[in-house]
């Protein structure tokens, strides 16, 4: 059975190893990389998870996915979202895992923001149609969005108005 739900600060064990595992095995999806995050400090895990809105999927008591909400906090951005972070096991996939944690997330963000935005990488299809079966639309692309080991990466751009 598939539960999803806010991550804690006990939570911080399960949540480190899904992210790192997530960077290990996808380093070309996210903005952050496996080194930078391995050198963190159980307390900085500890500071994400409570000091922000990270979601996790669990299957018992297994955590097999993790999505993040932030919240624009300028005051004339604080009507959009951004969601982050999100990362789905391997051997969770294609059982709407992902689509679960973006609906939570999704309601999580109704009544606090009016948008949710997302980037995500050009060639990661998966996510692209996930995300469009979810209500997200494309509006643009970032080229050279992120540079890494002298290679540049594309982000799309995408929007979901709630």
């Amino acid at each position: 059975m598939l539960t999803v739900r806010r991550l804690k600060g006990d939570d911080v064990e399960a949540y480190r190893a899904i992210r790192l595992e997530g960077l290990e095995n996808a380093p070309d999806d996210f903005a952050s990389t496996l080194a930078r995050e391995q050198a963190f400090s159980r307390g900085d895990f500890i500071h994400r998870l409570e000091s922000g809105c990270a979601l996790g999927a669990f299957e018992g008591d297994a955590l097999v996915g993790i999505v993040g909400l932030v919240v624009a906090t300028g005051e004339k951005e604080r009507h959009k979202g951004t969601l982050v972070g999100m990362y789905v096991r391997q051997s969770a996939r294609g059982r709407g895992v992902g689509q679960a944690l973006i609906e939570a997330l999704l309601a999580v963000a109704t009544g606090e923001v009016e948008q949710v935005n997302l980037a995500v990488a050009e060639n990661n299809i998966a996510a692209r149609k996930l995300y469009e079966r979810c209500g997200f639309d494309t509006y643009g692309l970032e080229k050279r969005s992120l540079k890494y080991c002298e290679r540049y990466f594309n982000d799309v751009l995408m929007v979901r108005f709630l």
